[in-house]
């Protein structure tokens, strides 16, 4: 009998320690994480950095962000993208085994007959004869006939850029073209558009909505990278900013299994090729002739 009163006796003694650890535990476990987010409130902006290397946190400035974001960037000139329909024009050449297809804008002259047309060398390459030029005024317009080439084009010796008229004569005044150029490179996020003319989405012009997805060093130069749809067909024609400038030309797509990214020559590449046909430099520019 003694022995069963002391284990009942033990029983109390374990069962009133195990209370009161459990209410000091639960003491500790409601106050300790207020005294810490307290301290974390109370502590100095200068400390922050402190607490993100703790917990493995990478604190990106402001300002590195804004450099890479051109939150600032104002266009020189704003103008509805739908204004320049009429200069998007649908390139057809022919080649060794069919036909080639792409797009372009008429970055001078207001007819066929002084039209120059700005468009992709890769398109041009391989062409057999004159190309044929198609324009339409709507989106909805099928496009017809504006003009066929002349035997020659002249292109950049380094950049994927050439420029199509319907005769010989390219001269053209730099300072007043048909567009206006953004006035900064886009930054990352920004949205753009592209239009042109690819077979897979039908005949009338296309139009496809991105944003600026990254920049990579192609050949030394740097090319804005985007996921704006760009399809076979598409090089050549002009992406716009939303102010309606002109920030580059679609050169080429990048396929993926899912999705794909196309590459974007940027205005400032753009302006300095067209600045070099205007001038003549024969150590930039080339003139191909087809016979």
């Amino acid at each position: 009998m003694s022995n069963m009163l002391e284990i009942t006796h033990k029983n109390k003694e374990i069962f009133m320690s195990g209370l009161i650890i459990g209410v000091i535990l639960s003491v500790l476990i409601t106050t300790f994480p207020a005294s810490i987010l307290g301290r974390i409130e109370n502590m100095p902006n200068n400390n922050i950095s402190q607490v993100s290397n703790a917990f493995q946190f990478n604190v990106e400035p402001v300002s590195s962000i804004s450099s890479v974001v051109d939150l600032e960037s104002e266009p020189t000139k704003r103008v509805p993208v739908s204004n320049y329909i009429g200069m998007i024009v649908h390139i057809i050449c022919p080649i060794s085994d069919g036909v080639i297809t792409g797009s372009g804008i008429i970055i001078s002259g207001d007819s066929s007959g002084n039209a120059r047309v700005l468009t992709s060398k890769h398109i041009l390459k391989n062409m057999t004869g004159v190309c044929k030029v198609y324009q339409s005024e709507s989106y909805d317009e099928q496009p017809s006939l504006f003009f066929k080439t002349s035997n020659n084009f002249v292109f950049s010796q380094k950049y994927d850029l050439a420029i199509l008229s319907y005769s010989d004569d390219f001269s053209m005044n730099s300072s007043n073209l048909n567009f206006e150029f953004a006035k900064k490179s886009e930054g990352l996020f920004e949205d753009v558009f592209v239009f042109g003319f690819p077979p897979s989405a039908g005949s009338n012009i296309t139009f496809t909505k991105g944003v600026i997805s990254g920049a990579e060093k192609i050949a030394g130069d740097t090319m804005l990278k985007t996921d704006a749809k760009i399809d076979n067909g598409s090089s050549g024609g002009p992406v716009f900013n939303k102010a309606g400038n002109l920030i580059g030309i679609t050169t080429y797509a990048s396929q993926g299994t899912y999705s794909s990214y196309g590459y974007i020559i940027p205005s400032e590449i753009v302006k300095e090729f067209i600045n070099d046909v205007a001038l003549q430099d024969s150590n930039k520019i080339g003139t191909v002739i087809i016979r």
